[in-house]
């Protein structure tokens, strides 16, 4: 399946628990404070990991946005095991634009003074932004959507965006899978020879910034055009390859061709006439 960015809220109830299992994640504490291992984390502060982890909300509870990244069917739709929690899910979207090679994740929070402005730009990544405060104009795509404190919207990273804050201080919270030579350095690029001169109004404070051991270790593999549904690629109907490279070998030895068609069918052919002459002769002489 190809990689898919979820955005979940989880609130909490006192002392209340939840496990989660090994993903690539940042977890962002939006009221309250939650425990994880022998750290604590409270308002305005962010987890970045891939282990699997126990979260444990304190005396207060918690609430807290969840960003995963999700790279099998198995993981997509589990609904994570615990006690006084209450999760659903605020957005998923399919990454078709992620990057090729090493990837890095990046959660970091963007801030506006009122109606300041980012100039249409464009990322090396997709990404799922979260408004935790004020209020912001999205335009992309021929098309202009507002939202508010709680709202979510994806960006494909290559597509061109112009972003205008309302008349009062705006914040989104953003996670982004980024090149992993962006590592410590801005993914931005305007798209405007005019506009990279001119002063920004946008500040930025980085909270996790995540080179991803599955991608490094080549659990990543570049996204089929189309959906895929039972082995067949929707987009051209055609039997997926199956790389003779990703079967392990018999006894050590080398790797050869696969067989032609007529091949197998020949040996399936003799098999079969072998199988029934056996037959033959345990009916024509029981007592063998």
């Amino acid at each position: 399946m190809n990689p898919i960015l979820r955005l979940c809220e989880d609130v909490f109830a006192d002392q209340g628990a939840m496990e989660l299992p090994a993903l690539p994640r940042m977890i962002f504490v939006l009221h309250g404070s939650i425990g994880i291992g022998d750290r604590k984390f409270r308002d305005d502060e962010a987890f970045g990991g891939e282990s699997a982890v126990m979260l444990t909300a304190g005396n207060e509870g918690a609430t807290v946005w969840r960003w995963e990244l999700i790279t099998r069917e198995a993981d997509f739709g589990r609904p994570p095991p615990g006690s006084g929690i209450a999760s659903h899910e605020k957005l998923a979207a399919v990454l078709a634009t992620i990057p090729k090679g090493a990837l890095l994740l990046r959660g970091d929070s963007v801030a506006f003074p009122p109606s300041g402005c980012a100039y249409l730009h464009r990322h090396q990544g997709p990404g799922i932004r979260c408004l935790i405060e004020g209020g912001i104009r999205i335009d992309t795509h021929g098309r202009s959507i507002s939202y508010g404190p709680g709202g979510a919207w994806y960006e494909t990273g290559p597509d061109g965006v112009f972003a205008q804050a309302a008349d009062r201080p705006t914040r989104f919270i953003r996670v982004m899978i980024l090149p992993q030579e962006l590592l410590g350095k801005s993914s931005i690029e305007y798209l405007n020879e005019a506009d990279k001169a001119k002063p920004k109004s946008q500040s930025y404070k980085i909270f996790v910034d995540m080179p991803l051991r599955a991608a490094s270790e080549g659990m990543f593999r570049p996204p089929l055009r189309g959906r895929i549904r039972e082995g067949v690629a929707e987009s051209k109907k055609v039997p997926l390859p199956i790389r003779r490279a990703d079967l392990p070998l018999k006894g050590g030895g080398e790797d050869k061709p696969a067989p032609r068609n007529d091949e197998l069918k020949s040996a399936y052919n003799s098999g079969r006439r072998e199988r029934r002459s056996k037959a033959a002769r345990r009916f024509a002489n029981p007592s063998r």
